[in-house]
């Protein structure tokens, strides 16, 4: 029940926001309640920002929840059956934000590894269509 309602609410921004972008790749971002659009991001900006959700669900939300899931844990802190029903989301968000603002060194790396791995594809992707540029083919087939 709570997961269809997060799709609901995520599906309705995305239909909100989109209505209001101007280009297609271009981000909005909501001001004072109204959606100014951004420049699109370029494919470096675009990988560091899948980097930093990467981090931030991979590392900082398992550290969420098993935070969450500790036997230490306190009812002082407990949020009730609110706080049970939007956890979730909650440790997203805070996952995020734990990971723009500490995760740089651990970005980076994976950028350069990315884009490394990027560059070795595209290049063995090249000299294969070379390579197989110079065969001749047989019209029977």
């Amino acid at each position: 029940m709570i997961n269809a309602l997060k799709n609901q609410a995520n599906s309705a921004i995305s239909k909100s926001v989109a209505q209001v972008s101007p280009q297609k790749g271009a981000q909005t971002a909501l001001t004072n309640g109204m959606a100014v659009a951004k420049a699109p991001l370029d494919g470096e900006q675009q990988l560091q920002k899948q980097a930093t959700n990467l981090i931030g669900q991979t590392f900082f939300g398992t550290l969420l929840k098993q935070m969450r899931d500790s036997p230490f844990k306190s009812d002082l802190f407990s949020g009730g059956r609110g706080g049970q029903a939007f956890s979730e989301m909650y440790d997203q968000h805070i996952a995020l934000h734990m990971a723009q603002r500490s995760g740089a060194k651990m970005v980076r790396p994976i950028v350069k590894k990315f884009k490394a791995q990027a560059t070795e594809a595209y290049e063995r992707n090249k000299n294969f269509q070379k390579e197989h540029s110079n065969v001749p083919h047989d019209s029977r087939a």
